[in-house]
């Protein structure tokens, strides 16, 4: 149990909330949290750092809540409790990844975010890509914020 809560600890409150975000709006969609979700909840999480980046690349909660709505249609299975996909896990466990490299004790949405540009087997990466953002600018973004 002990273990959980240092896990925790290391979230930053901002990636606590998107994470509960993603969550809630998984759960909506009767889907198992992904980074698509991941990705949905830190678009809306207005005033951080990776929302105003992903605003600057013209992705918009209103646009990443329809591509998700689309998804809804065609879900076969509803997912009832709260779950995690493995495409959600590695994003999760990517963006701990991310912040270690750069010596940062708490992940943050930063890390999250560049968990996502970083890896293209994300379904996130690839719906941002489908969205028209300049994934690589993004990440040279965030990469140059965490080098300074």
């Amino acid at each position: 149990m002990n273990e959980l809560n240092n896990f925790k600890e290391r979230f930053s409150p901002e990636a606590k909330s998107i994470l509960i975000a993603a969550q809630k709006i998984a759960l909506s969609l009767g889907q198992e949290m992904s980074s698509k979700h991941i990705l949905a909840a830190i678009v809306s999480a207005k005033g951080t750092l990776s929302a105003d980046l992903l605003e600057e690349e013209n992705v918009t909660p209103g646009k990443m809540n329809k591509l998700l709505s689309l998804k809804k249609q065609s879900s076969e299975t509803k997912i009832l409790k709260p779950s995690i996909s493995s495409d959600g896990a590695e994003t999760i466990k990517l963006a701990f990844t991310k912040a270690k490299k750069y010596n940062h004790s708490r992940l943050g949405s930063e890390h999250l975010l560049l968990a996502i540009v970083s890896d293209k087997e994300l379904a996130a990466h690839a719906l941002l890509k489908s969205n028209g953002a300049d994934i690589k600018l993004i990440k040279e973004k965030i990469v140059s914020l965490f080098d300074e």
